[in-house]
């Protein structure tokens, strides 16, 4: 497998699909260019697979607490409802999104292949101040969250979606 510059998150083979980069990082400080982006961070970034109607519990030291529950995945798209709130409020936002993975391979003229992003390809999960990366395998969800940015914990019921952030 090829190895890529530190700068860029990958995304590990899943489904024997090819490792891909998710998102480019700035090369002098190796970290998100986006700082809402809670995915990326100076060392590996571990995936977290989560199900239909589970619910993912993100806690973050200075960017608040999401409740995230993905209702609807296929192997190239996902629906998800969340709930957030920003670290200094008692009120709540919530909202929904959906994601759709959407890329060709273009083969290069080393004879290798690129994969070129399609204008409808969108895999920033997106819920008040936070952008986390996404990636679908069949009916299940993966998110990477850098430990050195959130906690994340999975939970089963589908009523936790509703608790108190």
């Amino acid at each position: 497998m090829k190895k890529y510059a530190s700068c860029f998150l990958l995304l590990t083979v899943l489904a024997g699909i090819a490792a891909l980069p998710l998102a480019a990082a700035s090369p002098a400080t190796n970290k998100a260019t986006d700082p809402t982006e809670i995915s990326m961070g100076s060392g590996p970034c571990p995936q977290h697979v989560v199900l239909t109607n589970e619910v993912a519990v993100i806690e973050t030291a200075t960017k608040g607490k999401l409740r995230l529950r993905f209702t609807n995945a296929t192997r190239t798209t996902a629906s998800y409802d969340w709930r957030y709130r920003a670290p200094s409020s008692n009120s709540t936002q919530e909202g929904t999104g959906s994601l759709c993975w959407a890329k060709d391979r273009v083969k290069q003229p080393n004879g290798s292949y690129q994969e070129v992003a399609r204008p409808e390809h969108n895999s920033k999960i997106t819920a008040g101040d936070l952008k986390i990366g996404w990636y679908a395998s069949g009916t299940r969800a993966v998110i990477f969250i850098s430990p050195a940015k959130a906690t994340i914990q999975i939970l089963k019921d589908p009523q936790a979606f509703t608790q108190p952030l």
